[in-house]
């Protein structure tokens, strides 16, 4: 489960100074972010048989991997809101494949913060030529379920 320190109540603030990743959500922004996070998480985790649901398929036999296109990942302009759900569907996975990542790492290092210590990810070099943009793609994974082996490659067509 990700890390919300954020979303705790100013009273756990003094009497443990918390690292926060948003640290200028107002108190009705952290509540908002609360309740559709519950929201999120019952969605994801099929109570109610929601069809789509990830559901809690871990063993040590399987992993549950999933790609994402998160459009222009990157450039820090993402609301504090969107960025938790977006961790807590991460989360969900073993392994997940991000397209569209910018140049500037800002999200994603706000993503990992925010998925805590048990998280890495390989990120690739930029795209070049007409219409890339310079994107990469990411590979974040759950250390706890992924251990890479250090081998990587590049195809470049």
């Amino acid at each position: 489960m990700p890390f919300y320190n954020d979303l705790r109540s100013a009273e756990d603030f003094g009497e443990k100074d918390y690292e926060r990743v948003f640290p200028d959500m107002t108190w009705a922004e952290k509540l908002r972010t609360i309740e559709g996070l519950r929201r999120l998480r019952r969605l994801l985790h099929g109570e109610g048989q929601m069809p789509g649901a990830v559901g809690a398929r871990r063993t040590e036999h399987n992993l549950i991997i999933a790609s994402w296109n998160i459009l222009e990942l990157g450039y820090g302009t993402r609301h504090g809101e969107s960025m938790y759900y977006i961790a807590e569907v991460l989360s969900a996975f073993d392994l997940i494949a991000v397209q569209e990542l910018t140049p500037k790492r800002a999200d994603l290092d706000r993503l990992m913060r925010i998925l805590g210590p048990n998280w890495a990810y390989i990120y690739t070099d930029p795209a070049r030529g007409p219409g890339s943009d310079d994107e990469s793609s990411a590979y974040i994974f759950n250390t706890d379920r992924v251990r890479p082996t250090g081998l990587s490659g590049e195809l470049s067509v």
